[in-house]
């Protein structure tokens, strides 16, 4: 209650001691009132604003155009990459452990 009595109705330790609060309030208000924009400034922002919003679309669209660049090139290494890989024999497509088992180097057989 001290703090808003002092810094909004009286402070004894400054020169304007007693503190009118309506006034502060009027003056903020004329403040307020006065600062109206005109016409040119409005346009202008506008403009502005307008102008920002074709640079955002054009460097959405690059973007887009990088990124499905980015995807094809993508593509056309997995299916490279699909093309070089030999494919498993039967035995192997159920499980990991079978495709090890299957590529696992076996023991020469000697004849007795």
């Amino acid at each position: 209650m001290n703090k808003v009595v002092k810094t909004e109705i009286y402070d004894p330790l400054t020169d304007d001691s007693v503190k009118n609060p309506m006034e502060q309030i009027d003056k903020e208000n004329k403040q307020k009132i006065e600062k109206k924009e005109s016409f040119a400034s409005r346009k202008a922002k506008y403009d502005k604003e307008r102008a920002d919003k074709v640079k955002r679309e054009a460097a959405m669209e690059a973007a887009k155009e990088v990124r499905a660049e980015a995807a094809a090139e993508a593509e056309a290494a997995k299916a490279a990459r699909r093309k070089l890989k030999p494919p498993l024999p039967p035995q192997c497509r159920r499980s990991p452990a079978r495709l090890a088992r299957a590529l696992r180097p076996r023991p020469l057989r000697t004849l007795p």
